[in-house]
């Protein structure tokens, strides 16, 4: 695929809308993706490491 090509998006487009398959598996690889990255659980693990790192920076400096 070439950056800014209309011909490339359009097939991507074309290919996206008549290949139910294909857009059914990047739904749930969508829904996948966004619960373990974007969900409240994901988002209090990564603050919990972040202020273990904090934690543990503090008290080596």
């Amino acid at each position: 695929m070439e950056p800014n090509s209309v011909d490339d998006l359009v097939q991507a487009i074309d290919k996206l809308w008549n290949d139910q398959e294909l857009r059914e598996r990047l739904g749930q690889e969508a829904a996948r993706y966004t619960a373990e990255n974007c969900s409240d659980e994901a988002a209090g693990s990564a603050m919990g490491r972040i202020l273990d790192q904090v934690a543990n920076e503090t008290h080596l400096g």
